[in-house]
């Protein structure tokens, strides 16, 4: 099975209880896809958060900030992307590691 398909899969069995729109979940799996490839990492919960007014997009685009936990060689993180969604387009941009 590809790397995609598995990240994917954990993806939206971590998300089901988090990502209550079809927007939100492609914002999480496509952030998930910018995750960084280490072998062995895990999804265990994802979740979306909202922007912090400063750092609003154009109007027209949404954007949320994603946070996606994962564990890898015994450690536990968080990364942090920024969805920006305009139209049927989707970008996820990394943010930072916030744990």
């Amino acid at each position: 099975m590809s790397r995609a398909a598995i990240v994917l899969t954990a993806l939206l069995i971590a998300s089901e209880a988090h990502a209550e729109t079809l927007a939100e979940k492609v914002c999480i799996f496509t952030a998930a896809e910018k995750l960084p490839p280490i072998p062995g990492l895990t999804i265990t919960a994802s979740r979306m958060k909202d922007v912090p007014p400063e750092m609003q997009q154009k109007p027209g685009v949404s954007s949320r900030i994603v946070e996606i936990d994962v564990k890898a060689a015994g450690q536990d993180a968080t990364f942090a992307y920024v969805c920006a969604t305009t139209g049927n387009v989707t970008v996820a941009t990394p943010f930072g590691i916030s744990r």
